[in-house]
């Protein structure tokens, strides 16, 4: 089996997982993965619940898409992630209806709110405050 076969099998056994637990919803989220050349995405207007391997787009390193459905609608940001961190591997972004609820409140107290984790330069786990963003307003949402 090739590296890009076994990465889109993952990436499709993975997925019915992330909706069952409603880690997202709707056709919200998305999965990338640096592949040798290139990378792998799940296409725009997909839900996590039931891909198929061969849906998934496949990016060369220009970033065209050069088989499978069109790619997620933030293939752009990925790949720039990807360029600007050579270590990283994987993305895995979702809405959760949870996080989705808390950012549409207008009156969240951005000293209040959950700590993500995030790899610091050193590699290292360190404990960041994240501030909630909005999708609807596109601002902050205090």
């Amino acid at each position: 089996m090739s590296p890009e076969t076994k990465a889109r099998d993952e990436i499709v056994q993975f997925t019915p997982s992330i909706y069952e637990r409603s880690l997202t919803f709707g056709e919200s989220g998305n999965i990338s993965v640096r592949i040798e050349d290139g990378w792998l995405m799940t296409p725009t207007g997909s839900t996590m619940e039931n891909l198929a391997p061969a849906r998934l787009s496949k990016l060369d390193n220009d970033g065209d898409n050069i088989s499978g459905d069109e790619p997620t609608r933030e293939h752009f940001p990925n790949m720039a992630m990807y360029i600007e961190k050579h270590n990283i591997g994987t993305i895995v972004h979702l809405h959760s209806t949870c996080s989705v609820a808390v950012s549409c409140c207008g009156d969240v107290d951005p000293t209040n709110v959950l700590s993500s984790m995030r790899i610091t330069p050193q590699n290292n786990w360190s404990r960041t405050r994240t501030c909630i963003y909005s999708c609807a307003r596109g601002k902050p949402a205090t």
